[in-house]
């Protein structure tokens, strides 16, 4: 197999291991009462350096509170069963790719770029890699 491919089926394999990682924590929580939320501001911070911002419901996007203020903490940690999807992210460290021989540093990089693109499709990865596209699906989560 050609080294670019290999390297993009690392980077998947990668991709469901870190997704199920991520799952497990997300269920974990969820078994202990907490609602999962995504907290993110919706627009530019005005001259007066505040910001709106909203946060919903990461399963079902149902907003559940929204504001203008200037510090993010002020609405992150607003209600004690919430836990935003961003801390998840964060304490879920993506596992490490080996080197693929033949595949410089830089372009191993920018595969992972490419790879982590809303705007590249699972078909044209399946396409490249020579999976199914429910493969691909399942290891991008």
């Amino acid at each position: 197999m050609e080294p670019t491919r290999r390297h993009v089926e690392k980077l998947l394999h990668a991709q469901a291991r870190d997704n199920a990682a991520r799952d497990a924590r997300i269920a974990a929580l969820e078994a202990e009462g907490y609602r999962i939320v995504a907290v993110g501001q919706v627009g530019a911070c005005g001259e007066d350096g505040k910001a709106f911002w909203e946060v919903r419901d990461w399963r079902t996007d149902e907003l559940l509170a929204s504001g203008r203020s200037e510090a993010r903490n002020t609405f992150s940690a607003t209600r004690d069963e919430w836990w935003d999807i961003g801390r998840i992210w964060a304490d879920v460290a993506p596992g490490e790719v080996e080197p693929t021989e033949g595949v410089p540093p830089s372009l191993a990089e920018t595969l992972a770029d490419w790879l982590s693109l809303a705007s590249t499709s699972d078909e044209e990865v399946a396409e490249y890699v020579g999976w199914s596209v429910e493969q691909v699906k399942r290891s991008r989560g």
